[in-house]
């Protein structure tokens, strides 16, 4: 399977329509307690971070929603599913991850689940190319992973007031929902992810305070 031309859905993309309505993949902070699904055009069980939610049609799997985005754009969008893999961290802790294939952007990410099926630790993505098969996509994103888990951007903290500090003056990780505050608050709590680690909004805050006084620069990186 090769992959089309980026830019269906994306920020700044080319085809337009129906592809830029409302559509998000697995949890986030406006679900709830929204449970296990199943497809609505197929009917197949999903797992929460399996589902393609659409904003006034319903939810759908990987497979089904390459196809009515195909069906849309008139284009083979494509679509690819991989087993989990094991990868080892810098400390020699094995890492269960997941893949999921977003035929919209279209792009591949690998990423850790806790029991619950909630995206926890480590995660990353990579952006196909155009005329790229599978097997070179999952090759770049495998190699971009193994090169994180084999450079931590955190260590071990002197400080009580927090357990890890940055070992540098750029760190890179994901903003995800902390879904535990969010129903506890009733609004939504962002949670920070680093190395595998996650911190509440909190404890991220008291390991900036390392570096209290310094100017800094936010830059999020849509295309990592």
């Amino acid at each position: 399977m090769a992959f089309p031309e980026r830019g269906c859905g994306r920020r700044g993309g080319q085809n337009g329509g129906h592809l830029f309505r409302s559509c998000h993949q697995g949890p986030s902070c406006d679900d709830g307690d929204t449970v296990n699904e199943t497809c609505d055009a197929c009917a197949y069980p999903l797992q929460r971070h399996e589902a393609f939610r659409v904003l006034g049609e319903g939810t759908f799997c990987g497979r089904c929603w390459a196809q009515r985005l195909s069906l849309e754009t008139r284009t083979d969008v494509g679509h690819l599913e991989v087993a989990p893999v094991v990868l080892e961290d810098s400390d020699g802790n094995e890492r269960q991850f997941h893949f999921m294939y977003n035929p919209r952007t279209p792009s591949l990410s690998m990423f850790e689940l806790d029991d619950e099926h909630h995206e926890v630790g480590f995660k990353f993505r990579v952006y196909a190319s155009a005329g790229e098969d599978g097997a070179a996509l999952v090759g770049r994103l495998l190699a971009k992973a193994r090169a994180a888990l084999a450079s931590p951007q955190l260590q071990p903290s002197g400080a009580s007031r927090y357990t890890y500090a940055f070992r540098g003056d750029v760190v890179q990780g994901w903003v995800r929902c902390d879904l535990a505050a969010t129903r506890e608050r009733g609004e939504s709590v962002p949670r920070i992810s680093i190395d595998g680690h996650d911190f509440s909004w909190e404890e991220f805050g008291r390991m900036l305070m390392e570096h209290e006084g310094w100017p800094f620069r936010l830059l999020f990186l849509g295309d990592e």
